[in-house]
């Protein structure tokens, strides 16, 4: 999942990563990584990630600032770490897994996801082949 991940944020980049030079000085673009699952489990999946986002030229405190949540196994905790993630106002989001289905709803981030379903069945987007809305990722 990372590569293709990568891969995506890599191509959406020109979008938010540069902003012109009367606009406010440059802020690192936030990407915020959400798991059901407690991070713990899932540090190879974020390490990953990282490692992906280097590979790309992307340094992490440099060119991107990249936030880690949990729900720490609960998924009645998602509801809350949804409305964290999205205070905190990221260029993008990377659902892992089942936290997708917190992001079903969300239009105004994009949202990039790792779902081992189907995600036309899921209701996350109309077609596979042209994504709509603000989902996007691989199955």
């Amino acid at each position: 999942m990372s590569r293709i991940a990568t891969l995506m944020i890599a191509l959406a980049w020109p979008f938010f990563a540069f902003s012109p030079a009367s606009a406010q000085p440059h802020i690192n673009p936030r990407i915020v990584w959400v798991s059901v699952f407690p991070l713990s489990q899932v540090r190879a999946y974020t390490e990953a990630f990282r490692q992906g986002l280097q590979l790309e030229g992307l340094v992490e405190g440099k060119d991107v600032e990249l936030v880690l949540l949990s729900a720490e196994g609960s998924t009645a905790q998602l509801p809350k770490v949804v409305d964290q993630a999205l205070a905190l106002r990221p260029a993008v989001i990377v659902a892992q897994g089942a936290a997708v289905f917190g992001f079903k709803e969300v239009r105004n981030v994009p949202v990039v996801f790792g779902f081992s379903g189907d995600p036309v069945a899921a209701g996350f987007t109309t077609s596979i082949a042209r994504p709509s809305g603000n989902l996007t990722g691989v199955s």
